[in-house]
């Protein structure tokens, strides 16, 4: 008789609720959706959503979808996005937003700005207050691979700053459907970083005796915080002359993510004021892989049976589904001996089908392949992670590898198997979040 399907573009619940922003990425949305149609889950869609404005665009997908499955291309997912933008705001101003908007998806599908805190919700109420984790240290490095968590602030502020150039070119008429449905997201989500990142820094410089880096990262955290009152602020009382008043909110349920920055320090807005004006330009923070050798899934040499590239899904962007029996294999070079490797497998959280397992195989230069099982136990501590990075990583410890040519073989033995990145370490014990993949790797 059909099936029904209830999916949260908004989510109350553990491990973390996302009730700010709207922020799922497009790729993800298009296939899980179209997992459910190829499943027959076709008679009733609903879609939970708490702000229709700033969920415009993913809410317009989910409905396009609905309406028909076929209107979006797997390999080319960011059309139906430039196609909205350019639907809404014309195609001048598509041209520079709709590259922006990719980054932006890209960097919340690495973390929604609401897990920016690296904190839970619903645990145990004896240990946490409201059952609420409070603000940790992000895994964000300052120091490996170039400084991935400057980087990260960075491109932030390079898509808000591309977000602006293209609102010079929106129609004065649909200014305020930009600003809620466009400026308020990229811009919200990129001072959310700023204040979590930038409190990171200020807490380990406190704790190195730094006293002027805490201080300056103190006040840019600080004046993302008051960036953050302030947007929200126009959104509820200056946006179509304040027609939308108490309708967004930036700290939903009160959670620790969403409050002040903790911050070792906290300065005047005097002090704020003269510390920001005396600072120097960012500067910036190539990537710099150190060792590392990895790919993106869609950069593989060699393939076997059948695949599909995911277009805006995954840390990659371009993630890759493998039919049953099917495999990827990537050629690579080392060009020294590793002697302690540690091989990185990321792929998409998926659920197995019909209760089964969610297995894959790797195989190195062709030898006995090592079997994965993405399988979860329900609300398991592994699931929560794997939700919180939008990845699920597997990890191997592998014996020494010459220098020279080498092979990575990745096989499908279950269904909703989709492959992400994959990195090989030589250093198995540093900390960091992303995987450092490079274009030329």
């Amino acid at each position: 008789g059909g099936a029904g399907l209830y999916y949260h573009l908004s989510y109350w619940g553990r491990p973390h609720d996302y009730l700010w922003l709207s922020t799922t990425q497009p790729g993800l949305i298009y296939n899980e959706l179209c997992n459910a149609w190829e499943h027959s889950v076709r008679k009733l869609w609903i879609a939970n959503v708490h702000d229709p404005k700033v969920a415009a665009y993913d809410l317009e997908l989910f409905l396009d979808l609905a309406w028909n499955i076929d209107g979006v291309e797997s390999e080319n997912v960011g059309a139906h996005l430039r196609r909205w933008l350019a639907t809404n705001f014309g195609e001048a101003v598509a041209d520079t937003a709709y590259p922006a908007m990719r980054r932006f998806y890209g960097l919340t599908a690495k973390r929604r700005p609401e897990f920016m805190g690296w904190s839970q919700t619903e645990l145990d109420k004896k240990r946490y207050g409201r059952g609420l984790s409070p603000v940790a240290d992000t895994q964000f490095s300052f120091t490996e691979f170039g400084g991935e968590a400057d980087r990260y602030i960075e491109e932030y502020l390079d898509i808000l700053a591309d977000v602006e150039r293209a609102e010079r070119l929106v129609d004065p008429s649909l200014a305020d459907a930009w600003f809620a449905a466009v400026k308020y997201p990229v811009a919200a989500a990129a001072n959310q970083a700023v204040k979590m990142l930038e409190a990171q820094r200020a807490r380990a410089c406190a704790v190195a005796g730094d006293t002027d880096g805490r201080d300056m990262a103190a006040a840019r955290s600080q004046q993302a915080y008051q960036n953050l009152r302030a947007l929200t602020y126009y959104y509820n009382d200056s946006l179509a002359s304040g027609k939308w008043r108490g309708s967004m909110d930036m700290s939903p349920r009160n959670l620790p993510a969403m409050e002040a920055p903790a911050l070792p320090v906290m300065l005047t807005d005097a002090e704020v004021s003269a510390r920001l004006a005396s600072a120097p330009a960012r500067g910036r923070h190539p990537l710099d892989p150190d060792g590392v050798v990895g790919r993106d899934a869609e950069a593989f040499d060699d393939s076997h049976g059948e695949h599909r590239t995911v277009d805006m899904l995954g840390h990659s962007g371009r993630a890759v589904e493998l039919a049953v029996g099917s495999s990827l294999t990537y050629r690579f070079t080392l060009p020294d001996t590793m002697q302690t490797p540690l091989l990185t497998i990321a792929t998409i959280p998926t659920q197995p089908a019909d209760g089964g397992t969610l297995r894959y195989a790797v195989s190195i230069d062709g030898g006995e392949p090592t079997v994965f099982d993405l399988k979860e136990p329900f609300r398991s501590e592994r699931w929560k992670l794997n939700v919180l990075r939008g990845q699920a990583l597997r990890t191997l410890s592998l014996p020494p590898m010459a220098s020279g040519a080498h092979t990575l073989t990745v096989t499908a033995l279950d269904p909703h198997i989709i492959l992400d990145q994959w990195a090989l370490d030589p250093l198995p014990n540093r900390k960091y979040y992303l995987l450092p993949i490079t274009p030329n790797q």
